[in-house]
This record gives structure tokens, sequence and C-alpha cells, in this order.
């Protein structure tokens, strides 16, 4: 068995190219806390909020990287972090899940669901409602009956749970790491180049939106390449609409698609990167 390694942080990061051999790689197993790091084979970051059973192009960008650094850190954005749109007769409808409202300035990992509403109930129904009939549904029925039975207290809690789960659902291979793990500081694209840093990334996978808030300049300077995602919403027969209805939750893809998700997602999205040199 052939393997390339990185150490970072005492997390050993084992990938299958043919770089070291194996008993370079034992070798290197044994002293795990070597800060160092042997590789050759470029790394790539995504960064990005928590969401709420994100969009299939949340995933997309994933699945482009080898490390995704969660801001669990961030303040909260009102956005998508607590909410999501599903599919309802020729139309969509939003999930959402309450919060306290003395948190919304606060960083994502303090925000409290505000369990007063009876927000579980709803949205399990809602769902249901919406895809019982769906040919895939049955595969995903369970987790997400069991997921409304639990008691949830941090939104931040349910977002990672909701991500990883569907992560795996997808089949991305993804290292995940907490950005309050890390010892990275800064604003903006200064603390986007020192996550990257961090993790020994020497390429950073951002959304296209990217371009019109982030610093180019500053990636350059620190010898980290850019690039961007572009993504189009693959089109698939939808349940309950005529007409195709983009961008709603992952939950939508995955009750019609099922387990080829990824497989029309890079279908539709083959060449579409943009490199920032």
């Amino acid at each position: 068995m052939i393997y390339f390694v990185q150490i970072i942080n005492n997390n050993l990061l084992t990938f299958q190219y043919e770089i070291i051999n194996e008993e370079c790689y034992l070798t290197i197993c044994q002293s795990r806390y070597n800060q160092s790091a042997i590789f050759s084979h470029k790394l790539k970051a995504t960064i990005h909020q928590p969401q709420y059973f994100p969009y299939a192009g949340f995933f997309h960008k994933l699945s482009l990287a080898d490390i995704f650094v969660i801001l669990d850190d961030a303040q909260y954005d009102k956005r998508f972090t607590n909410r999501n749109k599903i599919i309802a007769t020729n139309d969509w409808i939003w999930i959402t899940v309450p919060i306290n409202k003395d948190h919304k300035f606060l960083p994502n990992i303090f925000v409290e669901i505000n369990n007063n509403l009876k927000w579980k109930e709803v949205h399990w129904k809602k769902i249901y409602q919406s895809y019982a009939n769906t040919k895939h549904f049955k595969l995903y029925r369970d987790y997400l009956h069991n997921l409304y039975k639990k008691e949830w207290n941090m939104l931040f809690d349910l977002d990672f749970e909701t991500l990883k789960k569907t992560i795996d659902w997808l089949g991305i291979k993804i290292e995940i790491v907490r950005s309050s793990e890390l010892k990275a500081n800064g604003r903006s694209t200064e603390r986007l180049v020192n996550i990257c840093k961090e993790m020994g990334a020497d390429t950073y996978v951002s959304g296209k939106d990217g371009r019109n808030y982030m610093d180019e300049k500053l990636f350059e300077k620190n010898n980290i390449k850019l690039e961007y995602q572009h993504y189009v919403y693959p089109q698939y027969q939808q349940h309950l609409s005529r007409s195709f209805v983009p961008d709603l939750s992952i939950i939508d893809m995955l009750a019609n698609v099922g387990p080829d998700c990824m497989r029309l997602i890079n279908e539709t999205n083959s060449n579409l990167m943009e490199l920032k040199h």
C-alpha cells in the first residue's frame, strides 16, 4: 500500500497517493507528536458558516476540497444558519428553527434554540408531507424522524449533526475541523488565509461570490492559490412541482434522486472550476 501522509496539530490525515512507501508511513504513525508535515500533494481547504440542511451547491463545494473548516465561532448569520427551503405544491416553503432573539449577534456556538415553539413537530410534518411519496425518501425517513424526536438546545449542534450526516449520505470524503479548535485569528480574508496556513492547505476553494469580498492579493502574498466554485444546479424530476424549483434544501435532492445525488451534481458541474493565480 502506498500512502501520502500529513500531520497537523497531532491529527493524522492519510490519503492514498503514490508518494511514500508503507515503511515510511508506519514510521510517521509512530511519531504523531511531530508537528512537521511530509507532503507533496496539494491540500485544498474550504471554509464556511454552519447551515441547516443547505442546498446541494454547499456540498458540491465540499467535494472539491480535502479539508472543511466550519466556522462555529463566527457570528450567527440569519440567512441559512437556522432555515432552508423545501418543496410545496408548485412552490416552496421555509422551515425555520426558532432561536433566542437575544442571541442573534452571538457566535454560532452560543446561539440557543427557542424550544418554547413546537418547531420539531412542524418541520417533520412539513418534510413528510412534501416528500413521503418521493422515490427515495424511505432511505432517509427514519433518521429524519428520529432527528426531530431528540432534544436540541444549541443551534450549532443541530447544524453540525445534520451536515455530518448529509456528508456521509453523499459519500464525500473530507476532514472536518471546527474553527474554534484552531489558533488562526484575524478578520475577513486575513483569517481565511491564517486558517489555510494552520491547516497546511496551499489552495482555498471559495464560492463564486467570494470574489466580491475577499482580498485576492492577500492569498497570493501567502502563496495560497484561489479556486472559485462555479455551480450549476442540476435538474431532476421533482415531486409536487410541474416546473423545476432550484436552490432547495439538500433534502429535496436526496428524496428525489437518492444515492445518485453526487453523480448528478458532478456530471452537471464537470470542468466548471476557475483557478485564480
